[in-house]
């Protein structure tokens, strides 16, 4: 049938090739049959691509296009065609012209018609006459409708244009709006210099985008739209109506000027919005040393600050005491003013802090060593991340000698970073905790906490360590209290490995450096062995169910926790203060769920608890080989939680005949090689995978404690193709135990790791 016109409109089944009146009942009773969820972005895509208009430049997601294609697509309907007299009933027909002509888009007889148009055009994909049938409407309702959305959203601003550089094209407008990219885009050369000739200003070099240690800390990446915030105050100091176009950026603004209009009219804005940005507080500071914009908002700045050097300095006290009050002491001087009796008072702690807590016998080495390394700070000697200073630092300004924030607050305060300033900085902090408590001995544990990475720093830079970390004559006296805790679970320590398990008792404070290396080695194998015991007193119940639910609840650090204080190692742990076994912040970023009727509270600060345990555990490890460090887990498991955990039923002559026994659970516990991996399984296996790997690789080097951690039952070390169902290595364990598996695949694993290739 050809295309052909009747004093209606255009025929819509010559459109779509429909050749008969069978044909077209058949496609409007499915239309009224079929659902799907109309959307405008849909219909616009659909539109788009039949108007050869399916490109970046024309974009469906765009709401203003999205509207434009809803109109033209109404307009062919119900104007142009024939269409929406075979969709509506005559009185519908009559309202859908009415409500049409009014403008009621959202008209629910219309978004009707809508919807049954998408239907066709979807089903009809390929089939029809319409390819660049909408092409000119649509581009000329998009026009319509921008230029609607302009004069309704942009009223304000487009009146300030006008005055400046009259004719600017409302396109420029609704890029500016739209464009993803305006908060990062750079302004056109030919303006950049055109400012720079004005302001002496490199408007492209100051704001660009910086990498690394060179970006600020304190708007976290949000630097380009404080940036913009400042320029769209610049084009209308209106706060209200820019908090319905934050969006709008105003560099893609200019440039869109320049690009649409002319230079010459970009130039009269830009002229006008540096002529607003120099009446504005500390911009002719950013000018002068070429600063991005967003460096002019000094108390922002400066806040931002303050709560920066609060989070890295005593957010890991949280879980202590309540830290509220710090809040009010300025840490941040000389941005921040302070009192002269904080300075006089967080002195005098700090030096007790460093005299008597920690150094009273290399005190005068210490202090001279802070000193002069400050000093050399200062004359520009060093200039590392890692320079003492900068740890003396590190709270406000993070963990850099050379970031923005260091040359930012140099130029509001030029003296900033001088010898004095640093500490008066630290000495603000030491007074800072004189708030939290009126015991000396608990401020010098929390300045412990704050000043860790100095306290290393000292032991690794010149070898002096502290008190505590020198004093070993609790050492002893622990050790030969744990010794008789093991025994009781037939645990025979010899002195071979006593290192290891006082190493398992002490905290990071009373760890020498090479001691505290020793921490993840141990950990990982107690981890290990730890998580094997629970999976194999687990499976082997008869009785369980849920297995990978109730592995995870008994291998957090939660269970750990409750195991070590009803054992008494709790009462062992070596520590000064405030412990921190292995990190600063002393967190435990999961939700933690009770285990027992016994409810843990605040578990943030007991989990060194849990990794001292694993570590118990690593020692009898290595003191006295892979079965009895298992056995030994299990029994600490099973004395600690009687009524969730029992005895393994292991596939004995004696309990195959035992008829309270499930039949089925010999088939769950001994599957064919290969078989599907059941979630048992796959829980046992993967905490197996774990101790086999660490039997035949150990834990000395960090890669291979990185590779153990992330390998997830991977069987490609053992030397099998698949990793699916039963490995044979698996298979082997359940039916001739760990042992077999260690003598068969060890040497295979080891190459393999060392070939680095088969996994």
């Amino acid at each position: 049938m050809s295309m052909y016109r009747h004093r209606d409109g255009l025929f819509w089944l010559s459109l779509f090739s429909i050749p008969s009146e069978k044909e077209k009942k058949q496609l409007l009773k499915w239309i009224n049959e079929r659902h799907i969820d109309y959307t405008a972005q849909w219909l616009a895509s659909e539109m788009l691509e039949l108007s050869g208009m399916g490109h970046s430049e024309y974009r469906a997601d765009d709401p203003c296009m999205q509207a434009a294609c809803e109109h033209v697509a109404l307009k062919f309907m119900l104007c142009d065609s024939d269409l929406a007299k075979d969709l509506l009933r005559e009185e519908e027909l009559a309202k859908a012209t009415e409500v049409y002509a009014r403008k009621q888009y959202n008209s629910k007889l219309l978004q009707k018609i809508l919807h049954d148009f998408l239907n066709i055009l979807i089903e009809e994909r390929g089939k029809n006459n319409l390819r660049n049938l909408f092409t000119i409407s649509i581009i000329d309702e998009l026009r319509k409708v921008q230029e609607e959305e302009i004069n309704r959203t942009y009223g304000a601003l487009k009146k300030a244009i006008e005055k400046v550089a009259s004719g600017v094209k409302s396109n420029c407008y609704y890029e500016a709006e739209h464009d993803f990219y305006g908060f990062i885009t750079p302004i056109n050369d030919s303006l950049n210099q055109f400012l720079l000739n004005k302001l002496g200003y490199n408007f492209n070099q100051a704001n660009e985008r910086h990498a690394g240690n060179g970006m600020s800390t304190l708007f976290c990446n949000y630097e380009q739209k404080v940036s913009n915030s400042i320029l769209q105050l610049a084009l209308v100091n209106d706060t209200e109506f820019w908090a319905n176009h934050e969006n709008f950026g105003v560099v893609t603004f200019i440039n869109e000027i320049a690009k649409l209009n002319d230079i010459r009219h970009a130039e009269k804005v830009l002229s006008f919005i540096a002529e607003n940005l120099q009446k504005m507080p500390h911009m002719q500071l950013v000018f002068e040393h070429h600063f991005p914009l967003w460096m002019s908002k000094r108390n922002e700045l400066i806040e931002s600050l303050e709560d920066q050097a609060f989070r890295f300095a005593f957010k890991r006290l949280e879980s202590y005491c309540d830290l509220s009050i710090v809040k009010s002491v300025p840490l941040c001087y000389p941005m921040s003013k302070a009192e002269p009796a904080f300075f006089e008072i967080g002195q005098r702690v700090w030096e007790h802090f460093i005299r008597d807590y920690n150094y009273p016998n290399d005190y005068e080495t210490v202090a001279k060593y802070l000193s002069n390394e400050v000093k050399h700070f200062i004359l520009g000697e060093t200039h590392e991340h890692n320079d003492i200073a900068v740890i003396l630092d590190a709270a406000p300004f993070r963990y850099s000698a050379d970031n923005e924030d260091r040359r930012l607050f140099t130029a509001y305060h030029p003296d900033c970073f001088s010898f004095e300033n640093i500490w008066k900085r630290v000495y603000l902090k030491a007074y800072a905790v004189t708030l939290l408590s009126g015991d000396e001995q608990m401020q010098f544990s929390y300045l412990q906490r704050i000043f860790v990475d100095l306290i290393k720093a000292i032991e690794r830079r010149i070898g002096i360590c502290t008190v505590h970390q020198l004093d070993t004559s609790t050492r002893d006296k622990h050790f030969e209290e744990l010794k008789q805790i093991l025994g009781t679970y037939d645990v025979n320590v010899t002195e071979e490995h006593k290192s290891d398990y006082i190493i398992s008792l002490l905290d990071r404070d009373t760890a020498l450096i090479e001691e505290a290396e020793s921490f993840p080695v141990l950990e990982q194998i107690g981890d290990a062995i730890y998580g094997l015991a629970a999976a194999e007193l687990l499976f082997y119940d008869p009785d369980t169910e849920g297995m990978a639910e109730k592995f995870e609840h008994f291998t957090r650090a939660e269970a750990q926790v409750l195991i070590s204080k009803k054992q008494g190692f709790d009462k062992l742990y070596l520590q000064i203060g405030l412990p921190a076994k292995y990190v600063e912040f002393d967190t435990l970023y999961y939700n933690i769920e009770t285990l027992d009727e016994e409810k843990l509270q605040e578990l943030n600060h007991e989990k060194y608890l849990a990794d001292s345990l694993e570590m118990i555990i690593g020692s009898v490890y290595r003191d006295l080989g892979i079965e009895q460090a298992i056995g030994f887990a299990k029994q600490l498991l099973l004395k600690t939680f009687p009524k969730q955990l029992r005895k393994e039923v292991r596939p004995t002559e004696e309990n195959k005949h035992n008829k309270d026994i499930d039949m089925d659970y010999w088939s769950r516990i001994l599957p064919s090689p290969c078989s599907v991996m059941t979630g048992e399984l796959r829980t046992l296996w993967n905490a197996l995978d774990k101790v086999i790997l660490i039997a035949s690789l150990g834990t000395d080097d960090k890669d291979k404690r990185r590779y153990i951690t992330n390998s997830f039952g991977n069987t490609a070390i053992y030397g099998e193709s698949h990793n699916y169902g039963v490995a044979w290595a698996f298979h082997d364990y359940l039916n001739n135990g760990l042992l077999s598996v260690l003598e068969k695949y060890g040497e295979t694993i080891r190459d393999n790791y060392k070939n680095n290739k088969k996994f």
